[in-house]
Parts: C-alpha cells; structure tokens; sequence
C-alpha cells in the first residue's frame, strides 16, 4: 500500500526539479515549497525536499532563503540519520554557504559531503559501479566539483 502524502511530496519534488533545469524558477520554487509542506511529517523526506528548496533559492539569487533552508536541511539530516538523500543536504549547505560569502565553511560543508560519499562509495564493490555512484549521480559530481574547487 503506497502513501499518497509521500507521492504527493515526491511528485512535487521532481516537478521542483524538472522545472529548476527548464529555467523555470519561479514554478520550480512553488513545486519546492508544495514538496516542503507536503513532507512536514517525514524527516528525511523534509531534509531532501528542503535542500533542493535551498539549491531552487540560490538559483533564483536568493543567498539568505538558500541558507535558511539549506541549515534547516542540515539540521533535520543530523537529527533523524542519513538516507538516500545526504549527498544533496551537503551540496545545498556547501551551495548555500558560498553564495553567503563563507568559502571556508563552504569548503568544510563539502569536504564532510565528500567524506560521506567516498565511505558510501568504499562499500560498492564493482569498480565501474563505484566510478558511476561518483560521477554519474549529478549531485555526487557536483558536490565533488565544488569540493575540489573550494579546498
């Protein structure tokens, strides 16, 4: 049996997302703020559909909104544990970090980021799957770019 409050928030979530890389940003923050409501009673969907809030924010040049939520994001990861999810929680902070001027934070947002996915990555025993979990997952390769860029 599916719950469609969980289909709902993730439903809105891709729309969120679909419409960030159309460039429609102000459609894709409202199906972002809809995905945000929606998971209020879901901690780590709330922690997923917030850090992509945060990165639809910034996108939209919104440095203090991004934060906000990218913090928000940060804090409920911390408090109910890591899901499919944590590698987008850390890309938003380090995201959100840089476009408030705090570079060494940002810096140490994504190297914690990038700690956590080579420990995720360290566990997948297949060297092309382990290659692709790095590098073909958008948010894994950004949050590695940034990483780099910043250390």
């Amino acid at each position: 049996m599916t719950d469609a409050r969980i289909e709902l928030s993730v439903t809105e979530l891709y729309l969120a997302v679909m419409e960030r890389d159309a460039g429609r940003l102000t459609e894709a923050s409202a199906h972002a703020l809809a995905a945000v409501q929606r998971s209020a009673d879901r901690p780590l969907g709330r922690a997923q559909t917030k850090a992509w809030s945060a990165r639809i924010e910034l996108a939209r040049g919104d440095a203090r909104g991004g934060l906000e939520l990218a913090l928000a994001a940060m804090a409920d990861l911390r408090e109910h544990g890591i899901d499919d999810s944590e590698a987008v929680v850390h890309l938003a902070l380090a995201e959100a970090l840089e476009a408030a001027g705090r570079g060494d934070e940002a810096a140490s947002a994504a190297e914690r980021g990038v700690a956590v996915l080579e420990d995720c990555a360290g566990r997948i025993s297949d060297p092309a799957w382990r290659r692709s979990f790095l590098e073909a997952v958008p948010e894994h390769a950004a949050l590695r770019s940034i990483a780099a860029r910043l250390g």
